[in-house]
């Protein structure tokens, strides 16, 4: 398997995103309708038109300076401590990792690595689990000093020390062989650190300064997605024993040695951090902006003020105003829109009646009007969608879940082909005490009642609300939430046996599927992967695990003078943040 099993809770409200874990805290195919497009494809780092210098529309250097707002102060800028969407969109500008992905198609493209390792240029050996990664020449860290492998292997082994990542993705990663044993190791132990570095350490090694040799448990064609998290980005261990307890917290951020684009000037907290050029940065192009300034404002409409008074270059939009801000020509033209990675949708559990039923599960598939969801519950803000796979994800196809669509008569022949004698039992949907989340209840109790469907809503906090769907206790939950990054094996997995108590809240739990998930995963051609892939989410069609109804669109205002934003739909938490580098300020 790909990952540790994980359980995040999503509520249906706009806001969640904002607060949402993330494992890269990963996308989807964006929604771009004005934003300059990434020029890159996959195999290559996707730039706007840098050539050295400024563009020629650009603002002297000296103006080369943005404001934005990421909603909430991170915990920590430690890349092996984040887990959530707004500390991801500030240290992918500090710490980079052997790979990013492509925007447009979340293929791997190099970041510190000099290539995507393959088997047709020796990066993955005939074995299918050793993989060898050579760095680009010349990294440096932000002190000036040499970036190497060892800095590679201590980041990468470093996210397995639990003391330092356990609160966010610590031991994310278990296909690196040796990971499962280091994970087993109590970290109050007195020889814990030697202990996971000796669990590893075959497995994770600088063959010399530039070369890096990876082992994989098993063959996995995730494998080398996994390394486009934060979890597994260098950091220098000098500076981390420097700094000690205070790496990567707000009093000492400004110490931190990094190797991205940027790094940190100043950490002020509960008001904002703000970053500057990293002279040694050698990812890639330099920066144009000179200095970028991370707001925290918890408050959409505050900060949405905070945008019209010309303090702050960056909003989201709150969900309220969307309709009002959608109309408004004085405001589209500054109006940015993409498409998140992750889908959502309702949990069932489909081991209990009615839900242990699939036809009535296609049933309440087909009587679920997302499009009104979408219109009348989120403002425009969601988009309506079928498949439980974003359009990003490798080899998704929405067509293939088709006969899931809103369409009355279709789900009215599944529910009688379901209770032929009529007598349809009520389901329960437990739902938290938020507006939206309970305005979208209502609306799907009112779209079932069409059916023969009687829904009883029951309000309750988040700990309840997960304990009972653990226990069989309420069978319906708005608390559907799949993928943090785009390799298919972190959603597929969602949905296996070995999953459940993790992301798996439905327990789905079919041998044929679980086959079909394991033989997708080890098989490393693309080409031999794809038709496995298309029978996976033909079953998922035939036997779906949950009611799926939207993908998050993320929607932002920018000032008309930033220039070159790249739409991601990875996990980060403003438009046109995972190439920051790529944007500048334009004479205005």
């Amino acid at each position: 398997m790909n990952v540790r099993n994980r359980w995040i809770l999503l509520l249906a409200a706009p806001l969640a995103v904002g607060l949402t874990l993330a494992a890269a805290c990963g996308g989807t195919s964006s929604t771009d309708k004005t934003a300059t497009a990434a020029a890159g494809g996959a195999g290559t780092t996707p730039t706007s038109t840098q050539t050295g210098g400024l563009p020629a529309d650009a603002a002297p250097a000296s103006q080369q300076v943005l404001s934005m707002n990421i909603q909430a102060e991170p915990n920590t800028a430690d890349p092996q401590g984040v887990s959530y969407t707004y500390e991801l969109s500030v240290n992918h500008q500090l710490f980079m990792t052997l790979f990013d992905q492509d925007p447009k198609t979340s293929q791997l493209i190099p970041w510190a690595a000099a290539a995507v390792p393959t088997t047709a240029n020796g990066g993955i050996a005939a074995d299918g689990v050793t993989y060898t990664i050579k760095l680009k020449p010349g990294l440096k860290w932000s002190d000036g000093t040499p970036l190497t492998a060892k800095d590679f292997v201590y980041g990468i082994i470093r996210g397995y020390n639990l003391k330092v990542s356990g609160a966010a993705y610590g031991g994310f990663i278990t296909s690196i062989k040796g990971a499962e044993a280091a994970l087993k190791l109590d970290p109050k132990s007195a020889t814990y650190l030697t202990d996971v570095n000796n669990d590893l350490k075959d497995s994770v090694v600088a063959v010399d300064d530039t070369t890096l040799k990876l082992v994989a448990a098993a063959p996995s064609a995730a494998f080398l997605s996994n390394f486009t998290l934060a979890i597994t980005a260098a950091v220098q261990e000098a500076n981390v024993t420097a700094l000690g307890a205070n790496f990567g917290v707000a009093a000492s951020a400004s110490q931190m040695v990094t190797s991205g684009p940027y790094k940190i000037k100043e950490w002020v907290p509960k008001d904002h951090i703000t970053i500057v050029p990293n002279d040694n940065y050698g990812g890639g192009s330099k920066p144009f902006l000179q200095q970028v300034t991370f707001k925290f404002i918890a408050d959409m409409n505050q900060a949405y003020n905070a945008y019209q008074a010309g303090q702050i270059d960056e909003a989201a939009v709150p969900p309220a105003l969307w309709p009002q801000i959608s109309k408004d020509t004085s405001l589209t033209s500054q109006t940015y829109q993409e498409e998140e990675f992750g889908t959502r949708w309702i949990s069932v559990d489909v081991t209990i009646p009615p839900w242990n039923n699939k036809d009535f599960v296609i049933a309440m598939n087909q009587a679920t009007d997302r499009a009104t969801i979408a219109k009348d519950v989120y403002f425009g803000l969601r988009k309506a969608w079928t498949a439980p796979c974003a359009a990003a994800v490798v080899d998704c196809d929405p067509t293939l879940f088709s006969n899931l669509e809103y369409n009355l008569t279709a789900a009215k022949a599944s529910m009688a082909k379901a209770y032929p004698n009529g007598n349809i039992p009520p389901v329960t949907l437990e739902v938290v005490n938020d507006p939206t989340t309970k305005a979208l209840a209502t609306t799907l109790q009112s779209q079932w009642k069409q059916v023969g469907v009687t829904t009883n809503i029951i309000t309750t906090d988040q700990k309840t609300l997960r304990a009972d769907m653990k226990n069989h206790k309420s069978g319906t939950q708005i608390t559907g939430w799949g993928m943090d990054y785009a390799d298919p094996s972190d959603l597929w997995a969602i949905f296996t046996t070995a999953s459940l108590g993790g992301n798996n809240l439905g327990f789905y739990s079919r041998p044929t599927y679980d086959a079909l998930e394991a033989k997708q995963d080890a098989t490393l051609d693309p080409a031999a992967r794809k038709p496995i892939l298309i029978e996976l989410q033909k079953f998922l069609a035939a036997d779906p695990p949950v009611i799926q109804f939207a993908v998050q669109l993320r929607v932002d205002l920018y000032k008309p003078y930033v220039k070159g934003l790249i739409s991601s739909p990875f996990d980060y938490i403003n438009y046109g943040d995972q190439f920051l580098k790529d944007v500048y300020i334009a004479k205005h």
